[in-house]
């Protein structure tokens, strides 16, 4: 079944009265349930592209159809995980507070607050729900964007370079808990990274964008067995063979050999 369509996008700016062109004619199905990572060279549109997916920003062209029917809005079952995590967290409220947010509106009390005492849980926070943000580590912050993404149970989980300002430590386990918490309730997830090994790590595909203007130009599928491991998987030779392939898309000509 088919969850999300994007067919033919264009998206382009007027800045002073000069057009530039961010997204041409990109277009591609994704099943429901699966795991794809955006990767491409800095600036070729891949967050322009979440963002027209989420409703953020208005395409210039082109359709984008969720479950079959065209999208006016921000779908109510697609959530938004940023890069900045403080973007996604009120420095006033306490963690609990936080992660129950955006449910609270339209759950009991008391319902609201154990979900997101759950999700708290599920993303390794377990103790700090009576935290302010700001007493949290970069790491823990991005844990509780997460589960306050997750709270509200949404078909459409996108995220955009959401380890990026992370150290590495922070980021693999990072890695493995997205991977944990998608194993455990598979939903669609639309993840935009630059680290190449990430995108082969986490996905059951990988789509590649060009610039100037943007587009993808591969499309590729991630034949990995799961569960998946950072070492065992990392040192397999598909793997490997799976870097080379994107590092030659990704990298200009001169830097497209591995040692």
């Amino acid at each position: 079944m088919v969850a999300l369509e994007v067919a033919g996008l264009r998206k382009s700016y007027n800045r002073a009265g000069v057009l530039t062109t961010a997204l041409e004619n990109v277009s591609f199905n994704i099943p429901d349930r699966q795991f794809i990572s955006i990767v491409g060279p800095s600036g070729c549109g891949k967050s322009t592209l979440l963002r027209c997916i989420a409703g953020l920003a208005e395409p210039s062209g082109g359709d984008i159809r969720v479950g079959g029917q065209a999208m006016h809005g921000v779908p109510d079952d697609m959530v938004y995980v940023f890069q900045e995590y403080n973007r996604s967290l009120f420095p006033w409220r306490r963690l609990l507070g936080n992660v129950a947010y955006p449910i609270e509106s339209r759950l009991p009390r008391s319902v609201s607050s154990d979900r997101a005492r759950a999700y708290i849980k599920l993303v390794g926070l377990e103790g700090f729900e009576n935290y302010y943000p700001w007493e949290l580590s970069g790491g823990m912050q991005q844990r509780a964007a997460i589960a306050r993404a997750l709270v509200t149970e949404p078909k459409f989980l996108l995220m955009d370079e959401p380890f990026g300002a992370l150290d590495a430590q922070t980021r693999v386990s990072l890695e493995e808990t997205i991977l944990d918490l998608w194993s455990r309730s598979p939903r669609t997830v639309i993840f935009v990274t630059h680290d190449i090994d990430e995108a082969i790590f986490l996905s059951d595909r990988v789509l590649v964008m060009a610039s100037r203007p943007g587009r993808i130009v591969e499309d590729i599928m991630i034949d990995l067995p799961r569960p998946r491991h950072q070492i065992e998987t990392k040192e397999d030779r598909a793997f490997s063979d799976y870097r080379r392939l994107l590092f030659g898309l990704i990298a200009p000509p001169s830097a497209s050999t591995l040692s």
